[in-house]
C-alpha cells in the first residue's frame, strides 16, 4: 500500500486499479510474453469500452433524476428502464465486436441498479486520469507514486480536476 486517502473511496479505488494495470503489463513485458501481453491489452479495452458503457448510463440516469420534476414515478420509472434496456443492447453489440469477451456479461444480465452503477463509478471513474498522469511521467514509478501523494493535500473535487487535466494533458 503506497498511498491511501481516508474518506476518499473513490480515489483509493481507482488508485489501486491503475497501479494493478501498470503493473500487470510490466509482468508480461519482463516475463518477455508480448502475445499474453496483446491478449491482456485487448480484454482491458473490451473492458474499458464496457465500463464507459455502464458510466454512460449512469450519467444518463443522473441528468434524468436532475430533470425529472413533474414526470411522475411511473414515467421516471419507464425512463429509467429504457437507459438501462439500452446499455443492454449497446453492451450486446459490444460483446459481438469482441468475441469471447465476456467478463461482464453477469452483471449487465443481474438486476441494475443506481447502486450496482455507482460503484462502477467508485472503481472506474478516476483510473484514466492515474493512467494520463503515469504515462505523463513516462511510467516512473517513484515520481509518479510522488506526484499522486502530493494530491493527498487537496479536496476530492480538486484531485479529480488534477486527474482530468492529466487526461487533457495526454491528448495534447
Amino acid at each position: 500500500q503506497r498511498l491511501f486517502i481516508p474518506g476518499d473511496t473513490d480515489f483509493n479505488e481507482a488508485f489501486a486499479t491503475a497501479v494493478a494495470r501498470a503493473g500487470v503489463r510490466r509482468w508480461f513485458a519482463h516475463r518477455g510474453d508480448p502475445r499474453a501481453l496483446a491478449a491482456y491489452e485487448t480484454n482491458r479495452r473490451a473492458e474499458d469500452a464496457v465500463i464507459a458503457l455502464m458510466l454512460e448510463a449512469r450519467g444518463r440516469l443522473e441528468e434524468l433524476y436532475a430533470s425529472a420534476v413533474g414526470l411522475g414515478a411511473e414515467r421516471l420509472a419507464a425512463r429509467k428502464a429504457e437507459v438501462i434496456a439500452d446499455l443492454r443492447v449497446r453492451h450486446r453489440e459490444l460483446r459481438e465486436q469482441n468475441p469471447g469477451y465476456q467478463h461482464h456479461d453477469a452483471w449487465i444480465n443481474a438486476p441494475i441498479n443506481n447502486a450496482r452503477l455507482n460503484t462502477v463509478d467508485t472503481y472506474y471513474q478516476m483510473v484514466p486520469g492515474f493512467e494520463a498522469k503515469l504515462e505523463l511521467l513516462a511510467g516512473d514509478l517513484p515520481r509518479f507514486y510522488e506526484s499522486i501523494a502530493d494530491l493527498r493535500r487537496l479536496n476530492p473535487d480538486a484531485r479529480r480536476q488534477r486527474l482530468s487535466e492529466a487526461v487533457l494533458a495526454r491528448s495534447t
